[in-house]
Formats: structure tokens, C-alpha cells, sequence
């Protein structure tokens, strides 16, 4: 994978073409725009029995700083950057080389590594099922844009001489800093690096820096032809990452690759549960719905069946209650100690549940599931004919979405889902807990100002015996320097008892506030956490009703 292996480069490159880009008129001969309408094409690798949905193929998960293996955007190894989403405006024809598989994304196989099910469709031929290893597989996801959008050309094709925008961006950076170039750093050979993109993520990271355009077009430096499109991120998910939002899904398949590289077409049960949704669209050669029917039907019929005999709502609910339970104590415990802020409950809550939290809980309802089929023998059938991936995929799409939509949106006529109402009875057990703590604190607190009291007191009468004996002295001697000053001392040490005796009192005061208004707040929490558990039960016991 492409990354800077030249600093220097890369600095004189981002800063001439920020100053390039920020000149006026220095982009319009640049710009390009795609329509409405218009297809993108992403290629990602093959996760198995974690059916990638279109909403994570247009979120970049790696934060900046680990972006370092992007050609046209990422981190400068600083702690600045950007970070684009990398999609094609070509379909790979069936057949043809798959130009950017090294470069659409990191291609790591599953470990340990596994084969993956799926089965080849040609018009009016029955599905043939076969398996291959999951490095020779790869999902595509086409996508329409909502709306049209405004970008810049960055692309030089082997069949172009130059490109005079960039161009004159390396000449001004060899000028500005000619100490960071080598002979031989051509513009051609700087960007067709297939390892370096010194260059190449300077130029993108300018860009979209300069906030002009929505995408940027380049050349595909695998075959010198092709060509890639950089979208920036548009909007944050709830998690942070950053996202494009102006894509509608329309399909998806997968490709089967040979050693060469040559790409035959091919659907996994997670291909054809996606597309289900959608219109036919140009992907290839999708089998029509009713081909996708009469062979899905079936099992579909069978898992229905081993689930009702098999699996126990309430037990799997028990499950999922430990887990979110677990989860958000440790998600508390990493925030220290958030119920002395300012911050209310109904924000803890919203913030807990904006987190990854709902895929975890996905992930383990799936997990849930599955392991009370393990038993089955009918499983072991189903695996023979369409793999563990085409179980798994089958059991998430009919039995664990539509209780995992029910888990985490509200019900008819409910404020809240259960998960919102499984959060906060965790938040609101570890406010109560953290209420009993402080009482328990301000009692102690309270013993010790009362002790200081006390002896505050005692040694404010040992004091006045003091003076009264001092003073009875001064009358038979009232001239006496001695005894004035030793009188003087004990009125002033009075003083400062008198002082922190009244100070200690104002102590009190507080810490007595402090433990009526925790009990006030601790009966407040107890009365809500019976409320919420009230709420929590009649979700629960209508929650998988008519699914």
C-alpha cells in the first residue's frame, strides 16, 4: 500500500499547492461535474458472516492518524490531513483484469483463513454452488448519487502528455525547496509511484483543505487508464467517523478473482438477501427474483422452524440485558465519574447509545442465536447446502434484524426502546450506587466536623479559664507588661477559636445540605429506577410480538 516515504516532498507539494489551489481562477479549468443520477462503484474486500451493509461502505472507520495508506488522502504523520472516500465510476466487465485491487483497500484475508460459499447463475441454468477461499473473493456496492456535485481533474492517463495544473505545482515546490527533490522526480514518475504517495496525498489533501470542491478525479496507477473518484465526507455517524451521505445503494455482488487477476461474477447469500431490496439494477447478471425465491425459500422455511424449537426469547433476552449491562459499567467506569458533572441523565444516556453500542448488540443477539441452533441436526444439513455463511446470513436477515430492529427503536406508543431503557436502568443503578457512596462520605464527613467542633469548643473554655485567670492576675498587677501581653495572646488566640468555631458551623451547614439534598436524589433515583424498570418490563413482554 502507497504511503509517504517522503516528508519533504510532501511538504513542499501541500504548501505550493495550497497556495495554487487559493489563487483565483487557478481551478477553472479544472473543474468537472458528475449528475444526479449517476453511478459509483465501491470494491471492498469479503468479510465473512459480516454481511457489509451500504451505510458502513460509505463511513471511513480508520481514524486520520492510522490513515497511512491511502494514495490521495490521509495523514501527513503530523496529526494533520484528510480523508476521502476512494469509489470507481467503472464496473469491472466480467471477465476483464481488476485494475485497482490492490488499492480500493487493504486486502487482508480472514484468519484463519476460510473458504466462503456461494454459487454461479447463468440465464436459465440452474444456481450452481461452489467455495473458495476468501482472498479470491470481492464485494462490489453500486450506488447512485442523490444529487449532482462539483469536483476538480486531477487525472493523466498515459495517453496525456501533462497536466499543467500539476505541473506548475511541482516546479513552484522545486523552486520553494529544492533540497527536498531527486533527479528523475518527473510529475509522471511522482504520481504513477506505486509505492510513494508523497506527492499524490499532498495534492489531495490540498484540495479538499481548500473546501472548494465535493470529489476529486485521478488516474488508477495500476493500469495507467482507469479511473478513481475521492469523495469528501459529507457528515460524522454517532461514532465520529466520518461518512458521504449523498449516495443511494442500488446493489451489490461479488467477484470471484483468478490468480491473474481476471474477475468472474458470483453471489453469496448475503448478495442476494441485500438486492432483494432493491430494483433490478445493472450489475451484471443478478438472477431474477423469483430464481432468488425458489432457492432461498426453503431454507428460509427450515430456519424458521429449528429457531422456534430451539431458541429461547427469554433466555436470549437475559443474555442481552448482561450485555448491555456490562458494556455500559465498563463504558461508566472509563468516564470516571460522570454523575458530579453537569451533564443530565437523558444526555448520558443519548451519548452511551450514539456509541457502537447497537452493533455490538447486533453482533451478540447473532451470536445469541446461533449457538442455541448448534444443536440442531438439522444445522449440520444446512451447512452441507449453502455453508455456514449462507446459514449465518439467512438467520441474521430473518430472525436477528428484525428483533434487533425492535431491541433498539421504540415501540408503538413508547418513549424509548428497550436498549434506551436497559441503559438506563445500568446509569441509573450506578447513580444510586454512587448516591449511597456519598452518603456514606458526607456521614463521615459530618463525624469529622463535629469532632473538630468539639474540640474547638474545648479548647475555646480552656481558654477562657485562661483569661480569667490572666485577668484576675492584670488586677493585682496591672502594670505589668508580662501579664498584659499574655492577656492580649489568649484574646487574640480567642479570636481565632471564636472564628473558626463559626467557620466549622458554615462547614456543617454545607455538609448537611449536601447529605439532604443526596438523600433527596437517592429517593429520586429509586423512584426512577422502579419507573424505568415498570417501562422496561412492558417493552420486553410486547418486544418480539407478530416478528
Amino acid at each position: 500500500m502507497p504511503t509517504v516515504q517522503r516528508p519533504g516532498v510532501y511538504t513542499a507539494i501541500f504548501n505550493a499547492a495550497r497556495t495554487i489551489f487559493a489563487r483565483p481562477g487557478a481551478l477553472d479549468p479544472y473543474f468537472i461535474t458528475r449528475s444526479e443520477g449517476e453511478p459509483l462503484y465501491r470494491y471492498v474486500e469479503y468479510y465473512n458472516t459480516q454481511p457489509q451493509m451500504e451505510a458502513a461502505v460509505r463511513t471511513i472507520f480508520t481514524p486520520l492518524a492510522g490513515d497511512t495508506n491511502n494514495r490521495w488522502t490521509g495523514s501527513d504523520g503530523a496529526g494533520h490531513g484528510s480523508q476521502g472516500l476512494y469509489l470507481s465510476g467503472e464496473f469491472i466487465i466480467e471477465g476483464q483484469p481488476f485494475p485497482e485491487l490492490e488499492y480500493y483497500q487493504n486486502i487482508q484475508p480472514l484468519s484463519p483463513p476460510q473458504d466462503i460459499d456461494f454459487f454461479r447463475y447463468e440465464a436459465g441454468h440452474n444456481p450452481i454452488w461452489q467455495s473458495n477461499p476468501s482472498r479470491q473473493l470481492r464485494t462490489m456496492f453500486l450506488f447512485n448519487q442523490t444529487r449532482g456535485l462539483s469536483g476538480i481533474n486531477f487525472s493523466l492517463p498515459m495517453d496525456v502528455a501533462d497536466h499543467p495544473l500539476l505541473t506548475e505545482i511541482l516546479e513552484q515546490a522545486q523552486h520553494d525547496n529544492p533540497e527536498a527533490f531527486q533527479a528523475g522526480d518527473t510529475l509522471r514518475n511522482l504520481y504513477m509511484s506505486p509505492d510513494d504517495a508523497s506527492f499524490t496525498r499532498a495534492i489531495g489533501n490540498a484540495i479538499f483543505d481548500n473546501g472548494s470542491v465535493e470529489f476529486f478525479q485521478t488516474t488508477s496507477v495500476r493500469d495507467a487508464a482507469s479511473s478513481n473518484i475521492i469523495l469528501r465526507p459529507t457528515q460524522h455517524t454517532a461514532g465520529g467517523q466520518p461518512q458521504v451521505d449523498d449516495l443511494q445503494a442500488q446493489g451489490r455482488t461479488t467477484f470471484l478473482l483468478d490468480d491473474n487477476g481476471h474477475t468472474t461474477g458470483c453471489y453469496t447469500i448475503d448478495d442476494l438477501i441485500y438486492n432483494s431490496r432493491f430494483e433490478q439494477a445493472a450489475l451484471g447478471n443478478i438472477p431474477p427474483r423469483e430464481v432468488f425465491a425458489n432457492f432461498i425459500t426453503p431454507y428460509e422455511t427450515t430456519i424458521q422452524s429449528i429457531v422456534t424449537d430451539n431458541v429461547d426469547w427469554d433466555d436470549t433476552i437475559e443474555r442481552i440485558d448482561h450485555f448491555i449491562d456490562t458494556n455500559i459499567s465498563q463504558k461508566l467506569e472509563e468516564m470516571g465519574n460522570p454523575f458530579v458533572t453537569d451533564q443530565g441523565i437523558d444526555d448520558l444516556i443519548d451519548n452511551l447509545v450514539a456509541s457502537d453500542l447497537s452493533i455490538s448488540i447486533f453482533r451478540e443477539l447473532s451470536t445469541s442465536v446461533l449457538s442455541s441452533l448448534a444443536q440442531s441436526p438439522v444445522l449440520l444439513d444446512l451447512i452441507c447446502n449453502i455453508g455456514v455463511g449462507g446459514v449465518h446470513s439467512i438467520v441474521d436477515a430473518l430472525i436477528v434484524v428484525p428483533r434487533y430492529e425492535r431491541l433498539v427503536n421504540p415501540l408503538l406508543h413508547q418513549p424509548s426502546s428497550y436498549l434506551e431503557a436497559v441503559v438506563r436502568r445500568t446509569v441509573l443503578e450506578r447513580k444510586k450506587h454512587w448516591f449511597n457512596e456519598n452518603q456514606a462520605r458526607i456521614q463521615q464527613a459530618l463525624a469529622e466536623v463535629d469532632t473538630a467542633a468539639t474540640a474547638t469548643r474545648e479548647e475555646l473554655d480552656r481558654k477562657q479559664t485562661e483569661l480569667t485567670i490572666i485577668e484576675q492576675q492584670l488586677q493585682q498587677n496591672p502594670k505589668s507588661s508580662d501579664i498584659q501581653e499574655q492577656k492580649r495572646q489568649i484574646e487574640e488566640d480567642i479570636q481565632k477559636l471564636v472564628d473558626q468555631q463559626s467557620h466549622i458551623e458554615e462547614q456543617r451547614e454545607e455538609t448537611e445540605a449536601q447529605r439532604q439534598e443526596v438523600e433527596r436524589n437517592a429517593d429520586d433515583t429509586t423512584a426512577e429506577i422502579a419507573t424505568n424498570e415498570q417501562e422496561a418490563r412492558y417493552i420486553r413482554t410486547n418486544m418480539f410480538d407478530g416478528v
